[in-house]
């Protein structure tokens, strides 16, 4: 039953683990790009309500 466990948790630190260095890459990744070429992010006085 151990190794049931030990599956589980190595599973889950493994998929935690990735996820941790997909948004830091993608963090890292977005400092890269001019401000007129970012899409997706902009600031709250970008927007016409300010939210």
């Amino acid at each position: 039953m151990s190794y049931v466990i030990a599956g589980w948790v190595i599973g889950l630190s493994a998929l935690g683990a990735y996820a941790f260095a997909l948004l830091a890459r993608g963090r890292r990744l977005s400092r890269l790009v001019a401000p007129d070429r970012q899409r997706w992010s902009t600031t709250r006085a970008d927007t016409p309500t300010g939210r």
